[in-house]
């Protein structure tokens, strides 16, 4: 009956249901604020259209997207944010003015001094957390490594209390999200070490909940890490690179297989 949208239940209760069928309940938490079931799925066809670059669509979708939806700030947030993607993807704005605008978007809801402080008891939202991490992605494409980590620092602190107290498995979605780039910003400041201590964290908690994306995600950057310490021969890294594609198509990654070949030559050199 939930999963019609026929009953209604507490968010504890759903998850505790979700937690029976060995489901992470954090994966169904929604940034769009409707009663209207079929708004969801014109979303989530955004989303993978924009994933896929196929923007044109993109931008029809969220423009119905923009017509059905009730206004109210929180529809407004997700809406705008995903509006500024698209704009940068489109090479419409720059990194400078994505940034700023990200910083714009999040203070919808909370102001930015307070959500760059990560409290053991401060909450952001999904979305939040989604455009905390657009504004460290913005400054990342700039090549402003200490800034976008600057960013993420606090996130990062609370999501290591969670893997320290086991209850990475209640925020996961978030957590691998996160600290994929956390564990990137590592490899673009030369600090090999976390950078190895958090990848093989990672990967242990993506095999763990079955992530197949995240084990990709992980491999991909650890053959990175070995590229960069020169300690990978090219025969080896052409092989490892090889592995990396066909697991992006079993878990069916087509914005990786897409890219695979800009990786080839501005990354690996190949």
């Amino acid at each position: 009956r939930l999963e019609k949208g026929k009953g209604k239940a507490q968010t504890k209760i759903v998850m505790q249901l979700l937690k029976r069928l060995h489901l992470i309940g954090e994966y169904l938490h929604r940034p769009l604020v409707t009663d209207k079931r079929e708004l969801f799925d014109t979303f989530d066809q955004f989303r993978y259209e924009l994933n896929m670059g196929e923007y044109d669509l993109a931008e029809t979708l969220l423009g119905e997207l923009r017509e059905k939806l009730e206004k109210n700030i929180f529809n407004e947030q997700t809406l705008t944010m995903d509006e500024t993607i698209l704009l940068f993807y489109t090479k419409k704005m720059g990194s400078a003015e994505y940034v700023q605008k990200m910083k714009e978007v999040l203070q919808y809801t909370v102001p930015l001094e307070r959500a760059s402080k990560g409290k053991d008891e401060f909450y952001l939202t999904h979305s939040e957390k989604m455009l905390v991490y657009h504004i460290a992605i913005g400054y990342k494409w700039a090549e402003n490594y200490d800034k976008a980590y600057k960013v993420l620092h606090e996130l990062e602190k609370v999501y290591a209390k969670y893997a320290e107290e086991k209850l990475v498995d209640s925020h996961i979605a978030m957590y691998e999200f996160i600290m994929v780039v956390v564990a990137n910003l590592y490899l673009c400041r030369k600090e090999y070490e976390k950078a190895e201590e958090l990848l093989q964290q990672l990967l242990a908690q993506a095999l763990k909940v079955k992530r197949l994306h995240t084990v990709h995600m992980v491999l991909v950057l650890l053959v990175y890490k070995k590229i960069q310490e020169n300690i990978l021969p090219k025969e080896q890294m052409q092989s490892k690179l090889e592995a990396c594609i066909r697991i992006s198509q079993m878990c069916k990654d087509k914005v990786a297989e897409r890219e695979y070949g800009e990786y080839k030559e501005k990354i690996f050199n190949l």
